[in-house]
């Protein structure tokens, strides 16, 4: 019989996939090998879809695989015709319902017991653990987007964008209420960031702040091997745009940079696709810079880092953000960053000590064109951002006399 066991609860696992998905593998992967370390074994609570992705990838769990057993609490006919539209959001909360009643029942039966929810969509969504508290030490997150509704007051804005703002601003104020309630339900809150961990410890909930990006092996590897000496020539800078083209991410303010005068000879690549692409492609066309955009679609992580290698800054100007992997990417590259002070990305950009400017969500397009002439000269690394990283973590986490119970992943680095 196991030491300890811990029910972990995440919706999405998938290591083939970014995101919820990604994360959750990640997360599993690392409290398996914790399970493997100190006698210890782990049930995963998930849906349909990812059971069946956990199975099919079984074979690189290796000797860890005898640690793990898989739940799949949901129908797999009605979870796979609601896969790509809003309704699956539905379906997930019909889903906790059924988290709910298995975890009572197993607490209730089980002492040495740890519960931890990875965050599927928003911290708006409820969360599997039951009210009533048992004898477990029960762990949420980690949680947390950051977003400024002001930032979309920067032209060039259309109605959409008010719309946006106007959304951000309820948004804020439904996550504060509702994440605060949920994260009730826990003895400790992963949060991706020190903002957000700040206004959930103003209600007296324990957290630490973990940014939940974690490297592979084949991205450490390639950075390794691509890092150089930046050579910038005056005058043509090379700027680049990572991520879904969506309106939050307020790509358009990259591409309007070009139209400046500081700018002008500055070329963009945008690697990333999106709803948004048709426009700012449009908006291109209208400010005259078409010829100097590279619209590169998705691609992948490999190719992505090698495109920070090449480029002398990169714009992360979105109004919403967790933490941000393209940002931590570049801070290992050595790669200088342009951000909002109030979005998730800033809050990278500070935890990993990497070069960079994170500008007031007060400012203009001229304001940003100036910044990315100053972060052209910033240098320096990051050398936070590990493989283990998450492996200390979770070692602190489940089965270990240590146990975290507050603070922030800064605090013993």
């Amino acid at each position: 019989m196991a030491a300890w066991r811990l029910i972990f609860v995440a919706y999405a696992v998938d290591p083939e996939l970014g995101s919820e998905p990604g994360v959750g593998w990640n997360f599993l992967i690392s409290a398996l090998k914790q399970a493997h370390r100190s006698d210890g074994f782990v049930d995963l609570l998930c849906s349909q879809t990812s059971g069946a992705a956990v199975r099919e990838h079984v074979n690189l769990l290796g000797c860890w695989a005898d640690r793990l057993a898989v739940h799949s609490l949901s129908s797999e006919r009605i979870e796979r015709s609601l896969l790509g539209t809003p309704m699956l959001r539905i379906h997930y909360i019909l889903w906790i319902r059924e988290v709910r009643r298995y975890l009572s029942k197993v607490e209730a039966a089980d002492e040495r017991l740890y519960i931890h929810h990875v965050t599927f969509g928003s911290e708006i969504l409820p969360v599997g653990l039951p009210k009533l508290r048992r004898q477990s030490f029960r762990v949420w997150g980690p949680v947390g987007s950051t977003g400024d509704p002001r930032i979309y007051d920067i032209h060039p804005r259309s109605m959409r964008h008010r719309a946006a703002a106007l959304a951000q601003i309820l948004r804020n104020a439904i996550a504060d209420r509702v994440a605060g309630r949920n994260a009730r339900r826990a003895d400790l809150v992963l949060t991706q960031s020190d903002a957000v961990a700040r206004r959930l410890q103003r209600r007296s909930i324990t957290c630490y702040s973990f940014p939940n990006f974690v490297p592979s092996e084949d991205i450490v590897r390639a950075i390794a091997e691509r890092r150089t000496t930046r050579q910038y020539r005056r005058g043509s800078a090379s700027l680049l745009v990572v991520g879904q083209l969506t309106l939050n991410k307020r790509v358009d303010l990259a591409v309007s940079l070009l139209a400046e005068p500081e700018l002008q000879t500055a070329q963009l690549i945008v690697a990333g696709s999106g709803p948004e692409a048709a426009r700012l492609k449009r908006l291109a066309y209208a400010l005259g810079v078409s010829d100097r955009v590279s619209w590169t679609g998705e691609v992948e992580r490999l190719q992505v880092v090698e495109l920070m290698r090449t480029s002398d800054v990169l714009l992360h100007l979105s109004a919403r953000e967790g933490a941000s992997g393209a940002v931590a990417e570049a801070t290992m590259l050595g790669l200088p960053v342009v951000c909002f002070s109030t979005s998730g990305a800033a809050e990278t950009l500070e935890y990993s000590e990497g070069p960079g400017i994170a500008l007031s969500p007060r400012c203009s397009i001229a304001r940003i064109s100036l910044a990315v002439l100053e972060a052209i000269e910033l240098t320096g690394r990051s050398e936070i951002w590990t493989i283990d990283r998450l492996d200390d973590l979770t070692r602190r986490l489940y089965g270990s006399s240590e146990c975290i119970r507050s603070g922030r992943e800064a605090d013993v680095r």
